[in-house]
């Protein structure tokens, strides 16, 4: 008899392992359906729509994609509630000459050369713009001031397509070599 109640207690003891173990796993497939690790095949979340969203990341994601016009609508409703966000106006002038509304980016870019932070890239910008519209000598001045502050571009200046119609001015060539050695003593 002592055979059979060996062999019944080693019998309930493997099942209540087997139990133990199946209650095991389903507890940790509960856990892992919590924590989201066994998901099925989900919709993925729906996209708000960027008009509901605020005007500071629908700039951004309107800069990041190159859409100008949103750019521009976003900029101009911050402007509209803080008119000295330096990085607004910044952006808005930026985004206006994407647009080739260049006589109007020249205001913006006036206004955002005036915050330290975004001179340099003020004057550049305006340097471009000058040249675009055929006025070297204001495109020339802009551009000497960009390098005065320490503005540099990565593949200089004299690659750099918007400002090819001054390309011909002596004082431009001067700038070039100026920029050029200033790229090479750059340590990033």
């Amino acid at each position: 008899m002592s055979s059979e109640s060996n062999t019944s207690s080693r019998f309930s003891k493997g099942i209540r392992g087997l139990v133990g173990g199946g209650v095991l796993t389903l507890l940790l497939i509960a856990m892992a359906i919590g924590a989201g690790i066994l998901e099925g095949s989900k919709r993925p979340a729906e996209m708000p729509n960027l008009s509901d969203r605020p005007p500071d990341e629908r700039a951004d994601v309107a800069l990041n994609r190159g859409d100008w016009v949103m750019a521009s609508s976003a900029m101009k409703e911050l402007l509209d509630a803080d008119p000295f966000d330096a990085r607004s106006i910044f952006y808005y002038a930026y985004a206006l000459r994407k647009q080739t509304q260049l006589e109007q980016s020249i205001i913006w870019f006036e206004k955002a050369s005036e915050f330290f932070k975004y001179r340099p890239a003020s004057h550049f910008q305006l340097a471009c713009v000058h040249s675009q519209l055929g006025d070297t000598e204001a495109g020339i001045e802009n551009l000497e001031m960009a390098l005065q502050l320490g503005f540099k571009t990565r593949d200089g200046i004299e690659n750099t397509k918007d400002l090819q119609p001054l390309k011909a001015e002596k004082r431009f060539k001067a700038l070039a070599i100026k920029e050029r050695a200033a790229r090479k003593n750059y340590r990033r």
